[in-house]
């Protein structure tokens, strides 16, 4: 059996590129982890050292949530810990997912997010309810920092979608991710590629 000259060549390029993936894999994972790690000192430490400072607009204090956002199924907490459970899950498998094919800012915010969905989700498991304590004046309800990152990489995630919507995301690299993060699990969405392809690909059928 004869080898190609160019196969040596072939399979180094090949672990390149997974080498690559594992690493910018890796990016969303350790994120994740110090954002998480970043929250809980804050509920740890801050929140009962600290209890009743006034920080200009921001008081600390020191309140436990047994529900999800703004006190939503606080009297179902069982309920609540499996969706937080359910979201840290999709988040992770996501993230590491979309991460191999996408920039590094991408790749932060999504470990942001993950972060912060985890950082809520020890709470929820380890204690009476996730801790709050942060309140700001005019703001409905204490948060911590986990919220503030959960809602930080939303609206960069968001703001990414809609760019590459409109045409002016450099690459528009991270619906074109989902689509092929999605693959093994059916159809590719189509909801996600830009309207122009599937205008195209209408015209050419």
């Amino acid at each position: 059996m004869r080898v190609s000259r160019d196969e040596p060549v072939r399979r180094g390029h090949q672990v390149s590129r997974r080498s690559a993936r594992r690493a910018r894999s890796l990016v969303v994972v350790v994120v994740a982890a110090g954002a998480a790690a970043l929250d809980q000192v804050g509920k740890r430490v801050l929140a009962v050292h600290e209890a009743g400072a006034v920080l200009g607009p921001v008081h600390v204090v020191l309140t436990h949530n047994p529900g999800l956002a703004f006190g939503t199924l606080a009297g179902h907490p069982g309920l609540a810990r499996l969706i937080d459970l359910g979201t840290s899950v999709l988040l992770l498998v996501l993230g590491i997912r979309l991460s191999r094919e996408t920039s590094a800012g991408t790749r932060v915010l999504w470990g942001l997010l993950l972060g912060g969905a985890l950082g809520n989700a020890v709470d929820r498991f380890g204690s009476a309810g996730v801790v709050d304590w942060l309140r700001v004046a005019g703001y409905p309800a204490a948060f911590n920092l986990s919220d503030v990152f959960v809602r930080m990489s939303g609206v960069g995630l968001a703001t990414l979608l809609l760019r590459h919507g409109s045409g002016t995301a450099r690459g528009g690299e991270w619906p074109k991710a989902a689509c092929r993060a999605s693959a093994p699990l059916g159809r590719r969405p189509q909801w996600l590629l830009p309207l122009r392809r599937r205008r195209a690909s209408t015209g050419a059928g």
